[in-house]
């Protein structure tokens, strides 16, 4: 091979492009050039480039049509042409010699040799005959013209026998893609993965939605409701029952049934002014002298006073601070007077309603009273928590509080775990009250909170039908008739102490409703695949049942679904209603 073309990357540097002259197996090397090719705006990279590819023995020509690599190129002596097709040339470098180095000097004195009208006429692969460095201008023998478009010289001798025919110019990358395809419009092109990559891709999507959507369609949206109006009877039943979280198993003669409990806490905060006030000003002290008259028969003195003893006057209360005794102060006909010294009294409130005169009365006792005077009381009126705040916000809290979604949220509990809830049994413990204050505390606001346990009965369905089953043994024929509906979704309950458990008694009453003894299992897996016409046909055969309604949907089923997509509903047309619980 005498000849190769490189394209080159934009982020390829100069290391990796003589690399890749380097491994080349051609003698000429058409390197293809992209735009704003950065390797190539410094001459010095030229200069090393034709340097190594001489030592190499290979000639270089720069594929590329960008004006501000002429001059460069030019500088360093290496051939352009815009096209893999187009003659190569030096271009003018626009320098002085002057300007050059002595390697400069050398290589322009090369470019100079090269006589460009000489070798006008020359393609690009007849650069090749020049092995050494100082053989650019010689004369080409057609042994060393090698083309860049991929012909060998078998058929480039045989085109010289042939009419020149002169070529169509192409646009630089029209000329690439050319010379990339071997040099045939048309006939060896190279593939457009990415095009190839995205029919694919859009293919493959097309495909997965495709059979996404018929499995959609016929597997997953289609139902079916079968209708089954039936004579049924109904019949009443009340009985007893007790709910036992520790029980194992269903107790047919005690009908105690094996249940469990959820339970939901919930916590809610009110927050409310304080209004009640306190004055917590300065108590009145003072002292006061006390008198007592005692009068025959009983004219002993009075008993001493102890310290603490609670005196009043003017509607305020105040303390005594010491012990006083009484001594004989006087006698008025059958009666004897008595007197103590002074006593030392504080007021029982602060403020300035405890003052008194300087010659009050005060009162202990019927036989007892006194003179003295209590002062330096002051006002500070500060606003207090009272119980009726406390309260006003419990109130709150118990009228905020939403048990209908609590219910809600138990029962949900309950069947996930595949039990049936029983919403009579739900069940509000007694609520925890916390004060961030106390009654009299000195408080702008007081916060309330309150925690309260909800709790819901759940048992198992086959149980609860059990004991439906158990209350009606002998009321019935179960050769000929079964339940359609047990009643249990309107049974009432009658609990006479609610509670969390672990044990709940309950008188349960509830009407169920019997019908044509119809397995609904064996049924759905009897009309699988089955049309509407065939449906009514097989249902109808069945003793005491008097109609059926089959309705497909979405509109383009024609068929029963699997059995788990097929809902059995029973109306009975005589007795109430029925359903499937």
């Amino acid at each position: 091979m005498n000849k190769d073309v490189i394209y080159v990357d934009v982020d390829d540097e100069i290391t990796s492009i003589i690399d890749k002259v380097n491994g080349s197996q051609g003698k000429v090397v058409a390197l293809v050039l992209p735009k704003r090719s950065g390797v190539f705006q410094s001459v010095v990279n030229m200069k090393l480039l034709k340097r190594r590819a001489e030592a190499a023995q290979k000639r270089v020509v720069l594929v590329t049509s960008e004006a501000g690599l002429m001059p460069l190129a030019g500088m360093a002596g290496l051939h352009v042409a815009a096209t893999p097709q187009s003659k190569p040339e030096i271009p003018a470098s626009g320098l002085d010699a002057s300007a050059l180095d002595d390697d400069d000097e050398q290589e322009a004195s090369l470019a100079d040799d090269f006589d460009k009208q000489d070798n006008a006429a020359a393609p690009v692969g007849a650069l090749a005959g020049t092995a050494a460095s100082g053989q650019l201008n010689r004369p080409y023998d057609d042994e060393d013209t090698v083309e860049l478009d991929n012909t060998d010289k078998a058929a480039d001798k045989k085109s010289k026998t042939a009419p020149v025919v002169p070529a169509k110019k192409l646009s630089p990358a029209a000329a690439a893609d050319r010379a990339f395809n071997g040099g045939k419009d048309g006939k060896s092109k190279v593939p457009n993965f990415l095009r190839f990559r995205k029919r694919i891709i859009l293919g493959v999507a097309a495909l997965v939605l495709l059979i996404a959507g018929w499995v959609v369609a016929n597997m997953v949206l289609p139902k079916a409701t079968v209708t089954i109006k039936t004579d049924t009877d109904s019949v009443s039943s009340r009985f007893d029952m007790t709910l036992d979280t520790a029980a194992g198993e269903f107790d047919t003669d005690k009908r105690v049934i094996p249940a469990q409990t959820k339970q939901e806490q919930k916590s809610n905060t009110q927050t409310v002014p304080a209004t009640g006030q306190q004055n917590k000003g300065e108590k009145a002290s003072g002292s006061v002298k006390l008198t007592a008259t005692m009068c025959a028969p009983n004219l002993d003195a009075p008993d001493d006073i102890p310290a603490g003893t609670g005196l009043t006057s003017n509607g305020n209360a105040y303390i005594t601070q010491s012990g006083a005794s009484f001594n004989l102060s006087g006698a008025s006909g059958s009666c004897a007077k008595y007197s103590s010294g002074n006593v030392d009294i504080v007021a029982v409130k602060g403020g300035q309603a405890s003052n008194t005169s300087g010659d009050a009365d005060f009162s202990l006792s019927g036989t007892i009273a006194g003179k003295g005077e209590a002062k330096g009381g002051t006002d500070n009126i500060v606003k207090v928590v009272q119980q009726s705040d406390i309260d006003g916000a419990k109130q709150k809290l118990a009228a905020a509080q939403d048990q209908d979604s609590i219910k809600r949220q138990l029962q949900s509990r309950l069947e996930d775990d595949n039990l049936s809830p029983l919403p009579a049994t739900f069940f509000a413990g007694e609520a925890t009250v916390n004060s961030s204050s106390n009654v009299n505390d000195e408080a702008d606001q007081v916060t309330v909170t309150q925690a309260t346990t909800y709790t819901m009965f759940g048992a198992k369905q086959a149980d609860l039908r059990k004991l439906v089953e158990a209350s009606l043994d002998g009321k019935f024929d179960d050769s000929k008739q079964a339940f359609q509906s047990y009643g249990l979704d309107k049974a009432t309950y009658n609990i006479a102490s609610p509670g969390a458990g672990p044990k709940l008694s309950a008188g349960v009453s509830l009407t169920a409703v019997l019908g044509p003894k119809i397995d609904t299992a064996k049924l759905q897996q009897q009309i699988v695949g089955k049309k509407s016409g065939e449906v009514k046909a097989l249902i109808r055969s069945n003793p005491g049942v008097t109609d059926v309604t089959v309705k497909y949907s979405p509109f383009w089923v024609t068929k029963a679904p699997k059995a788990e997509k097929i809902t059995v509903d029973f109306e009975k047309t005589s007795g109430g209603d029925a359903d499937g619980r």
